[in-house]
C-alpha cells in the first residue's frame, strides 16, 4: 500500500485502475486530516494524462450509474475523505500511455492550506 505523511494529514491506500492509451482511468485514496482545521482539495494533475478531474459517481432516477465533475472536496478536521470505487475518484482523462498493473506514476494534489503535494500512484 502506498501512502504519504504530510505535516497535517496522511494520504493512504493510493491506487489506480489499468487503462489504455487514449482512454480513461481512475485513482483512489484516503486522505486523513490530522489538523483541527479543514482543508480543501481543489485540483489534481499528472503528466500521464491530458487532464485530471475530481468526479463523483451517483445513481440517476432510472438506476443508471453516472459521473459528474466536482470542483473541490473538503477534508474535515480530525476526519477523512475517501476516494473509492462507486463514489468520489480522480478521473484520468485521455491517457498518454498504457497503465498496466504493477507500474507507478506521479500525481500532484493541490490543497488550499497545504499547497501542492506530489504522490506516487500504483496501478492495480
Amino acid at each position: 500500500m502506498i501512502g504519504f505523511l504530510i505535516a497535517s494529514f496522511d494520504i493512504v491506500g493510493i491506487w489506480a485502475r489499468p487503462g489504455i492509451k487514449g482512454g480513461n482511468s481512475a485513482v483512489y485514496m484516503i486522505i486523513k486530516n490530522n489538523d483541527t482545521l479543514p482543508d480543501t482539495l481543489y485540483k489534481a494533475e499528472s503528466e500521464i494524462c491530458k487532464k485530471v478531474e475530481i468526479h463523483k459517481s451517483y445513481e440517476d432516477k432510472r438506476g443508471r450509474i453516472r459521473m459528474k465533475k466536482v470542483g473541490f472536496v473538503v477534508i474535515p478536521p480530525k476526519g477523512e475523505f475517501r476516494f473509492e470505487p462507486g463514489s468520489y475518484h480522480f478521473m484520468l482523462i485521455k491517457l498518454k500511455r498504457y497503465l498496466r498493473g504493477g507500474k507507478r506514476f506521479k500525481m500532484s494534489l493541490y490543497f488550499k492550506r497545504n499547497g501542492k503535494v506530489d504522490i506516487d500512484v500504483e496501478v492495480k
